[in-house]
């Protein structure tokens, strides 16, 4: 994202760029990588809001509905868009997504 704000024309504090990206020798960021394990961000504060109805949609069916996430995971649309980081994971990972997902480099 980085590289298309740029090249749309947003000025950027450099420095500050590479500091949050973690390649300044001196930065209190994690420089990305896929070898890096997930981390599930739910913590028990969120837990209530699992139980608490929002709008779905079936992407099989078509169907609107409303309905808890009980702690499941996203669905990824057919022809979901997925960053090439995603492949890098490993197959235990890439598995997981839809075999109509469009890697984007």
């Amino acid at each position: 994202m980085i590289r298309e704000a740029r090249t749309a024309g947003l000025v950027l504090n450099e420095a500050r760029v590479e500091d949050i990206l973690g390649n300044s020798p001196t930065s209190r960021f994690q420089k990305a990588s896929v070898d890096y394990p997930l981390h599930d961000s739910l913590t028990a504060l969120w837990a209530p809001a699992e139980f608490i109805p929002k709008p779905h949609y079936d992407y099989a069916t078509g169907d609107k509905s409303w309905r808890a996430n009980l702690f499941r995971h996203r669905v990824l649309p057919p022809g979901a868009l997925v960053h090439a980081s995603a492949y890098l994971r490993g197959q235990a990972y890439t598995k997981r997504l839809p075999p109509s997902a469009q890697r984007v480099d």
